[in-house]
């Protein structure tokens, strides 16, 4: 009696032991079908690039959305035991930053290929997906009304926002929370040395109403009337004008540009499929889409370009402009800013 109950105590060990190894394959059959991504640009638009990565590969995407300093901080915190597999969107500084950090992983998509070299990293941590210009957006029913009386031009360059009639009515993303911020402090400052651009931004910070907190904000506030003037992406200002509402835009000559980028965490927890995201974002369909949508310029030469958006060569930008360069000064320049204009 006592060897039959040992039987079936072992048998039943035995089963258990098979349980146990059939639901931990299971679950690692479920992890293998999933992504984690931390994503910076607007989630309506994010949301139709997942569903499109879904249906062609099967994978179920989990997103978050954050303001870039937000993810980046998250990113950096989870550094022991990353809880994202990508960092999708803000500019290529951003991703260069925790490329210097040691907290990205390489990986060369064959799709890259296909990306100019100018335009993503040479050592395959970070691709760009998108390009952007910063530009001014105004009101034009309130210029119209308010600035045209009093023979105020409509502003054309960067210091024509220090005129005393744009007091208090200018708003622009934070640096610190936001990629877009960043992007057009640190261009300022690499074009015009840190001297004359920190004069600058004293000047401009005396019209500034406030400093927003994601770098789709001031072209929503000035489109809506709320604010007079905005600086902040040239994609986001289109999209208001494509939605209708009266604004006129202008790129400053000179001005700074993003390199909207994806990367792959290191040590995040599906990194075969972060790796097919990669493949998939940088594909020509995917940035056709998102163009589509966002009216960001594509960094691939095969994609259409939607009415309205032109391409980069077009523009009078700041050509000159080091990401790298932004990246390794990054905790410096912030740490001036948050001394100078900290509200």
């Amino acid at each position: 009696m006592r060897n039959r109950a040992l039987g079936r105590c072992i048998a039943a060990a035995i089963v258990a032991v098979m349980l146990l190894g059939l639901c931990t394959a299971l679950a690692a059959a479920q992890g293998s079908r999933e992504l984690v991504v931390y994503v910076t640009f607007h989630e309506n638009e994010a949301k139709r690039l997942f569903s499109l990565f879904e249906k062609e590969t099967g994978i179920k995407v989990k997103y978050l959305a954050l303001a870039t300093g937000q993810a980046v901080a998250r990113v950096e915190a989870e550094a022991a035991s990353p809880q994202a597999d990508i960092f999708l969107g803000a500019g290529a500084e951003n991703h260069e930053a925790m490329k210097m950090k040691g907290l990205l992983a390489k990986y060369v998509s064959p799709e890259a290929a296909k990306i100019p070299a100018a335009f993503k990293d040479k050592d395959g941590y970070w691709t760009g997906i998108y390009l952007g210009p910063v530009a001014i957006i105004v009101n034009k029913d309130r210029f119209d009304a308010e600035c045209k009386p009093k023979n105020v031009p409509m502003p054309q360059t960067w210091k024509d926002l220090l005129r005393p009639e744009f007091k208090d009515e200018v708003v622009m993303p934070d640096p610190q929370l936001s990629s877009t911020g960043y992007t057009f402090l640190a261009s300022y400052l690499q074009k015009y040395g840190e001297a004359e651009g920190w004069a600058f931004f004293e000047q401009l910070d005396k019209n500034v109403n406030h400093y927003t907190k994601k770098g789709l904000a001031p072209a929503q506030l000035v489109a809506t009337g709320e604010f007079l003037v905005g600086i902040n992406f040239l994609h986001d200002q289109l999209l208001m004008q494509k939605a209708g509402f009266n604004v006129e835009i202008v790129v400053p000559k000179g001005a700074g540009w993003e390199i909207g980028s994806v990367s792959i965490i290191k040590g995040g927890p599906n990194p075969e499929n972060a790796k097919k995201f990669v493949d998939f974002v940088v594909g020509q369909k995917a940035q056709q889409l998102h163009t589509d949508l966002t009216m960001r310029i594509p960094t691939r030469p095969d994609v259409e370009l939607p009415p309205g958006v032109k391409p980069l060569s077009e523009m009078d930008i700041f050509e000159g402009f080091d990401v790298i360069k932004a990246a390794a000064d990054k905790a410096n320049l912030l740490s001036i800013w948050s001394k100078k204009f900290a509200r």
